[in-house]
């Protein structure tokens, strides 16, 4: 009989239901409830007539209130946005999801943003009326790369995809696929500011039928549609279970292999707690599930319950961290039998320090059994002809980012992940990843970037062959105003 071969977590299952059900008595009492006031100011967004349409007319005029609560780096704009995290465009971003958080960040202005959004609401590409603003943004980024062994994944440096035991060989590539477009719509409401974002890009597919950047593999595809009023985010965007702020400023779109760079479809709530540094964060979200059966025997992956995250975050004048854990039931039914289902669990780590004006440290560490697809990776494989188990994973990564003048900034990051050894599986299956990335970027002027990049890659399996790769990449990025 087809069976799961790990243990099961009922206490996991318990808290997982129990954040549910809290979610639905959350939605029931408090629809209405304040919006959220997070770690920094600026979170008023004054649409009034009174002060829109000087806006439109003539040059932006800022009020008392509104001067009261700029941070000191930027007192001279209006923060009209509410509360934000900056708005990573993927995995390689220095930032969190969306304005919505503007908190005192302490990575913030250190070093490149390729994928964040600029959270100045006030220029740029703009439409305003008296009571909505759109702002119309995104970038073209033109990647020329050079590979100098064996790797499938031509666009994108993913360690996993490096061949072992093939025969040497080089390849160029030229393309313009991370290029995004995005709308970011905001007006006011009873429950306080409301923000809608979409952005989408043209990473489709990252291979067709094993042909990396032929026809089809450019089709726009959807990055993010969120809505977020008060408190509350429903929509599709980064999970809960991850922080955009210790993501690394990689030239490269992969990014390092223990960050979680997935964007889920998700129901968030978050609240301050204890003083203005604390907040938490409760979600319901996707359960996208990646089961691999055994050979010979057919069945459908089942999601019957939503996942259920929690994230506790400290955001300090010079230190951010926080710590997410994501509780899951796995679900298989083979064909013409009842649905098989086990429990699911991860725990996520990330802090980014503020060394000094010109430089920061980050790191990560994520550990759980069943969270492979937050990597891309089965969080389920065979064990023999009738079983399988639920895959374990274990990744952590450093790095660091120092402006050497207002033009210079280099990032480094080195990254390793391991699935723990199960006699149950292939020999060449993956057992271990390095990622190593180091570069240098030249803004000469505003909304231009230039930069290279050189990256490591190594691969190795559980019957200890191993290969590696080596790749150079020159991006240049023009962001939209």
């Amino acid at each position: 009989m087809f069976k799961f071969m790990n243990l099961s977590l009922p206490a996991l299952s318990m808290l997982r239901h129990a954040v549910y059900f809290l979610a639905l008595a959350l939605t029931a009492g408090a629809v209405r409830a304040a919006p959220v006031q997070e770690d920094a100011p600026g979170y008023s967004f004054v649409l009034e007539e009174a002060v829109w349409r000087p806006q439109v007319e003539s040059e932006t005029r800022v009020t008392p209130q509104e001067t009261s609560s700029l941070s000191a780096d930027s007192a001279d704009q209006i923060q009209s946005a509410p509360e934000f995290d900056r708005q990573p465009i993927d995995s390689t971003s220095n930032f969190d999801f969306g304005a919505m958080d503007r908190d005192n960040n302490p990575g913030t202005g250190i070093g490149s943003d390729f994928f964040g959004l600029d959270d100045n609401f006030d220029d740029g590409l703009l439409i305003k009326t008296d009571d909505v603003a759109l702002k119309i943004g995104g970038y073209v980024k033109a990647d020329f790369i050079q590979d100098f062994n064996p790797i499938r994944s031509t666009d994108s440096f993913d360690v996993t995809t490096i061949e072992i035991g093939a025969e040497p060989r080089t390849n160029t590539r030229y393309h313009a696929r991370q290029t995004r477009l995005n709308f970011d719509t905001r007006w006011k409401s009873p429950c306080g500011p409301i923000r809608v974002f979409v952005e989408g890009d043209f990473f489709f597919n990252q291979s067709v039928d094993g042909l990396q950047g032929q026809l089809g593999t450019n089709r726009f595809r959807l990055r993010h549609a969120y809505g977020r009023c008060g408190n509350w985010t429903a929509g599709q965007t980064w999970t809960t279970f991850s922080d955009q702020a210790a993501a690394p400023s990689t030239l490269d779109f992969e990014g390092q292999v223990a960050s979680i760079n997935t964007r889920r479809g998700l129901i968030q709530w978050r609240q301050n707690i204890a003083n203005s540094h604390w907040s938490i964060r409760l979600a319901l979200e996707d359960p996208f599930a990646n089961i691999v059966a055994p050979d010979g025997v057919t069945g459908d992956t089942r999601t019957e319950t939503p996942d259920a995250v929690i994230a506790i975050r400290y955001n300090g004048p010079i230190m951010r961290f926080q710590i997410a854990g994501v509780g899951r039931e796995l679900g298989f039914q083979p064909t013409g039998s009842p649905v098989l289902s086990d429990q699911a669990w991860g725990v996520n780590f990330t802090q980014v320090t503020k060394v000094s004006r010109r430089t920061k440290f980050y790191s990560e560490i994520l550990w759980g059994d069943g969270i492979g697809s937050f990597r891309g990776l089965p969080d389920v494989v065979p064990t023999g002809p009738d079983s399988v188990t639920i895959v374990g994973f274990v990744g952590w990564m450093v790095g660091a980012t120092h402006e050497w003048n207002s033009q210079l900034s280099s990032n480094f990051t080195y990254a390793e992940a391991r699935i723990p050894f199960d006699p149950g599986f292939a020999a060449d299956e993956l057992n271990n990843v390095t990622y190593m990335a180091v570069n240098l970027i030249y803004q000469p002027f505003d909304r231009y970037q230039a930069g290279i990049e050189y990256l490591y890659g190594q691969r190795e399996n559980n019957d200890g062959a191993s290969g590696l790769a080596n790749r150079v990449q020159v991006a240049f990025t023009y962001f939209l105003p």
